[in-house]
């Protein structure tokens, strides 16, 4: 089946079986769907609802069309669409590929679906006297939440990115209601520095074995929640922590999308500096 993403033509094997699948099915899941987001709602339940969105990352659904335009080999390899519950159920990314598919060739269909599936959370989360959030990059990097934000004000959208997006956050120039956490790769500690200079945060995951002092004020446990959007501000910007879970286990090298001990304690040396200097 031949379809158009802007101008150039694409070609996507999805059966109208697929098709009627994807569209009855929901696209969001919900705050207890997996680790992170369960220890949010235990964390934060009272207050907070949250949802989030799993697409299918970078060339995963059709080839040649990224849905992770800054991703790296290692990131990819290693990504939250390969770990918990979908090494376990291949039909949990079967219908994140289905979601993507949807959006592709149907994109009419699918933002309408996701407009519906969005005002019915924030009502309910309103009835129960509750505010709601949404994560709609939860394993792509397309921006979808910068849109969503303008259109839901009283709601609040984050994410984590490679791309250009943190700065913008950083310098204000997002949605007040939009929150983005700058994600750190093999290939983009350059970047996490000026993001963390302008003032945004950035996560980077650590081995397991890794020894990280809270006490440092620049530094968050990652894994405590999800919800980065709490996380707040520093001038100097904030270091999220996030330990080593799956297949990164043991892989931590000193300059890797997993840092070792002196990987983690060089990065932080050379942010250090850097806010100084600035």
């Amino acid at each position: 089946m031949k379809h158009y993403l802007g101008s150039r033509e694409i070609s996507v094997e999805f059966s109208e079986k697929e098709q009627e699948r994807a569209k009855t099915r929901p696209l969001l899941s919900r705050d207890t769907s997996n680790a992170k987001l369960a220890k949010t709602f235990d964390l934060h339940g009272q207050d907070w609802s949250t949802w989030i969105l799993y697409l299918a990352p970078a060339e995963v659904a059709v080839d040649g069309v990224n849905l992770c335009p800054a991703s790296t080999d290692k990131c990819r390899k290693d990504c939250l669409f390969w770990q918990g519950r979908a090494r376990m159920f291949k039909e949990v990314n079967e219908a994140r590929i289905r979601k993507t598919k949807l959006l592709l060739t149907d994109p009419i269909a699918f933002y309408g679906k996701l407009h519906r599936e969005i005002q019915a959370a924030i009502k309910t989360a309103k009835r129960k006297g509750k505010r709601v959030a949404f994560r709609l990059d939860g394993t792509s990097d397309i921006g979808l939440g910068v849109y969503f934000a303008r259109v839901y004000p009283d709601a609040q959208f984050y994410d984590y990115t490679k791309t250009a997006r943190a700065m913008a956050f950083a310098r204000g120039s997002l949605p007040s209601n939009y929150h983005v956490t700058f994600s750190r790769s093999d290939t983009n500690s350059g970047i996490a520095a000026r993001v963390l200079r302008a003032g945004g945060n950035v996560a980077l995951v650590v081995d397991s074995n890794v020894k990280v002092d809270f006490n440092n004020p620049r530094l968050l446990d990652g894994d405590k929640h999800d919800a980065r959007f709490l996380d707040g501000r520093s001038p100097e910007g904030l270091i999220v922590v996030l330990k080593a879970k799956g297949s990164l286990k043991g892989q931590g090298t000193d300059a890797g999308f997993c840092l070792n001990q002196s990987g983690f304690e060089s990065f932080l040396a050379s942010t250090e500096n850097i806010s100084k200097v600035s």
